[in-house]
């Protein structure tokens, strides 16, 4: 009985010794790097970091999303083709449609919770969490509103 313990014994040793020299050949393949495909910078080897017109909006309707311009106010401000009363008439205009949609949407809301009957106190605990932060948000712009109209 203890020779076919010993003979247990040094196959599992054989064995474990294995899988150390596989580990062993696998440790020398890792870098530190994590193995990084590319880039991550869309534009690092373009000219002046600018692509040909268009590019972004081809790139980002292929895979499904828009282009955001992240400086509207910027080229709003420098536009020449509009007076200061235009673009803020424009924009006033634009804001009001946006608030009619939220307005929806809250009417929305807040009839699926009258025909379910629920209560605050019953919504998840983030959800009450983003309600007071909409609330704080919409204060603050009462008084962005007040301040444009004086």
């Amino acid at each position: 009985m203890s020779t076919q313990l010993e003979q247990l014994k040094n196959s599992i040793r054989e064995i474990l010794s294995e899988i150390e020299k596989e580990e062993d050949e696998l440790k020398k393949e890792v870098t530190v790097t994590g193995d990084v495909a590319g880039y991550d910078t869309p534009r690092a080897f373009s000219s002046n970091g600018q692509h040909k017109s268009g590019y972004t909006k081809k790139m980002a309707s292929l895979t499904g999303y828009s282009a955001v311009n992240e400086n509207r106010f910027q080229k709003l401000r420098l536009d020449q083709t509009m007076t200061p009363n235009q673009k803020i008439g424009l924009g006033v205009r634009e804001i009001r449609r946006k608030i009619d949609e939220i307005e929806k949407f809250l009417e929305w809301y807040g009839k699926i919770k009258k025909e379910n009957s629920l209560k605050g106190e019953n919504f998840w605990k983030r959800t009450n969490h983003h309600i007071y932060r909409i609330k704080e948000r919409l204060s603050n712009i009462g008084k962005n509103v007040t301040t444009l109209r004086k």
